[in-house]
């Protein structure tokens, strides 16, 4: 107020009201200065523990890497453990030289090549014990089914389903592939019985980190069915998830081979 010179009531109240408006702006800047501040706090630490991450990621990559040429060393191309060997020296690869899952995945090579069916997925659920999965049997054709994929990435999409079915299913019961096929598609269908995801979490199971578990804040649940939905729609398929009578179906579908 511009009357804090004049010696009556008026300025006295002019005074009075300058003065207290100055306060207000002085604890305005203070309690700004106070966020400020504290948001900095936050920003340091974010980006401490993010680059602690990366170091901590750094060494284990390197860690990893020294015994898995061991591995190659002590086994050839022919063996079964092979297979494996290669899919772990290809996770690390892609993993450890990337920013985020999102680029991981992104960026990974998708080297197709043409793939019975059958045959695959009758080794799928054979070997499937290995990866500590029981009583998973396959059902349809032996042979004759054949698509366009990359087998180390179809395998680790379908053993992540598998995976996620054996957490769920009912007292140990069987984990069934099935293989079917129309005009122009492979259907591979993986069933678990067990309880039946909620109608609106059909779509969202595919979401990074999405669980309908309960989990503590450092749990990384909700990843493997996002591998899984990655992997596939990169090789030009589709995968969804359905509630049966008994259990949950997942659905595969992948373009036939011409």
């Amino acid at each position: 107020m511009p009357y804090s010179d004049r010696n009556d009531e008026i300025g006295a109240l002019s005074r009075g009201f300058n003065e207290l408006l100055r306060e207000t702006r002085d604890q305005s800047k203070r309690e700004q200065d106070e966020r400020e501040r504290r948001a900095e706090v936050v920003r340091k630490t974010q980006f401490e523990t993010v680059r602690n991450r990366e170091v901590n990621l750094q060494i284990i990559g390197h860690e990893i890497r020294s015994p898995l040429q061991a591995l190659r060393s002590l086994h050839n191309e022919s063996s079964e453990s092979w297979r494996y060997i290669e899919r772990i020296t290809n996770a690390v690869t892609q993993l450890f030289g990337a920013d985020s899952p999102e680029t991981a995945l992104t960026l990974r090579e998708v080297n197709l090549e043409h793939l019975d069916l059958g045959t695959f997925l009758s080794a799928v659920a054979k070997n499937s014990p290995l990866a500590n999965i029981s009583n998973v049997s396959f059902i349809g054709p032996q042979s004759g089914v054949v698509v366009s994929v990359d087998p180390t990435a179809l395998e680790d999409a379908l053993t992540n389903i598998l995976i996620n079915g054996n957490r769920y299913r009912s007292d140990n019961s069987a984990l069934t592939i099935t293989l079917s096929c129309d005009a122009n598609n492979a259907n591979i269908d993986i069933f678990n019985d067990g309880p039946k995801i909620p109608e609106d979490k059909l779509q969202k199971i595919f979401d990074l980190y999405f669980t309908t578990e309960r989990v503590s804040e450092n749990q990384l649940h909700g990843i493997g069915l996002y591998v899984a939905k990655s992997y596939i729609s990169r090789m030009d398929g589709t995968i969804s998830a359905h509630n049966e009578v008994a259990g949950v179906k997942f659905r595969i579908t992948l373009p036939l081979s011409l």
